[in-house]
């Protein structure tokens, strides 16, 4: 809905109140006749942008399970790693090592 009033006249003595005055109240219509290209760019615009933020979304989301993988594959190694020295630090001092079956069996020959 739209309205306006006003006063109109010939010179500026004539808009004084008086005959001059109008006003008008009631719907309007707007008919978009020459701007059908500039609508239709304006909707292919927003249409590749869309679609730039979709492939953007769907990067994010490659690059997080990628990064993902990345870590879990290192704690995984890391574990490896972990239970390979306590398995070294155990051999080391549970007497299951290579110097001392050789110092039990005599083999091994003390410098002085």
């Amino acid at each position: 809905m739209t309205g306006s009033v006003g006063r109109q006249g010939t010179s500026g003595g004539g808009l004084t109140l008086g005959a001059g005055n109008f006003f008008a109240f009631g719907p309007s219509v707007r008919l978009p006749l020459l701007t059908g290209g500039r609508l239709r760019a304006n909707i292919a615009a927003r249409d590749a942008q869309a679609e730039q933020a979709a492939r953007r979304y769907e990067q994010a989301g490659v690059e997080a399970f990628a990064e993902v993988e990345r870590a879990l594959v290192s704690y995984l190694r890391e574990g490896e790693r972990k239970q390979a020295l306590e398995t070294a630090r155990a051999a080391g001092r549970g007497g299951n090592g290579a110097g001392t079956l050789r110092a039990r069996s005599g083999r091994l020959h003390r410098r002085a």
